[in-house]
């Protein structure tokens, strides 16, 4: 297969597990015969891609490249065609969902009010949202990261513009992260002095 032709496996794609991997995880592998949902991807210092997936029931698995094949993406859900795949991304989307609840932490912080005075300032391609933490740090934060019930809170408002307050702190809202994003960005955790 030329490198052209190669279908790149990534985040939200969901796949067919051929072959159990011999690559070595603290996470289960995934079993073959298997579907799963991909959540996340890396490659190790010796080039091989790693995958952290979840099965059908919520549960965390891993792969390596050459056991998987892509079937379909839940980015494909309004253009699916067939039932068996349109069935495929309503249950791998009830089980992103059953897996997030499992793993990701509630954390805090405000909207800042943007310089054209909306209560929520966006990066450029409306991807991510400037967040204050309770600590007074402001951080960028993805849509990405945080879990699909909590999206459209992150990314909106209950209040009216305000061209006075543009660059303030809007309102305090609650959304999930995962646990490692959470500790990363100083969500959670105490630096000794608390």
């Amino acid at each position: 297969m030329s490198f052209y032709n190669e279908i790149i496996i990534d985040k939200d794609d969901i796949v067919f597990c051929n072959t159990k991997t011999k690559g070595k995880h603290f996470i289960e592998k995934a079993e073959p015969g298997s579907h799963y949902l991909v959540t996340s991807v890396y490659t190790n210092n010796f080039g091989t891609k790693k995958y952290f997936l979840v099965d059908s029931e919520s549960n965390e698995r891993f792969s390596t490249e050459s056991c998987l094949q892509k079937v379909t993406s839940l980015l494909k859900e309004k253009i699916a065609k067939s039932d068996i795949e349109k069935n495929l991304i309503a249950k791998f989307k009830t089980a992103k969902i059953g897996w997030q609840d499992k793993t990701y932490v509630p954390v805090f912080g405000s909207h800042i009010y943007d310089y054209s005075g909306h209560p929520v300032l966006t990066s450029r391609d409306h991807q991510a949202v400037l967040i204050q933490k309770m600590d007074g740090e402001k951080i960028w934060v993805g849509k990405s990261m945080v879990h699909c019930n909590d999206i459209k809170l992150l990314m909106s408002s209950s209040l009216p513009p305000d061209i006075e307050k543009k660059g303030d702190r809007s309102e305090t809202i609650t959304f999930r992260v995962p646990t490692w994003f959470a500790d990363k960005k100083g969500f959670i955790g105490f630096d000794g002095s608390e």
